[in-house]
């Protein structure tokens, strides 16, 4: 998506003409529903199913954990099994 997001975009709003065969087949894909059958069509598909589901149902990206004190194996403990890590950053 880094690499191609803006042009799989600027294909599907018309912002940009296809010059190929197979950018030609990634617009109708998404202009008549049909199922993606390209690595590009799919990422694409899932980005995009992905963004619907963040837009209709915020809550489920939302997560906030919150640790626990564990009595059983504390963080200086795992400190004193890995001292390397202490000061890491």
């Amino acid at each position: 998506m880094k690499k191609y997001g803006y042009w799989f975009n600027a294909l599907v709003t018309e912002k940009l003409s296809p010059i190929s065969d197979d950018q030609k087949q990634f617009i109708a894909v998404f202009k008549n529903n049909q199922k993606p059958t390209t690595t590009a069509e799919t990422a694409w598909y899932k980005y995009l199913s992905r963004l619907k589901l963040e837009t209709e149902q915020p809550e489920k990206f939302n997560l906030h954990f919150e640790y626990e004190d564990d009595e059983f194996f504390s963080r200086e403990d795992y400190y004193k099994s890995h001292p390397e890590k202490r000061n890491r950053k």
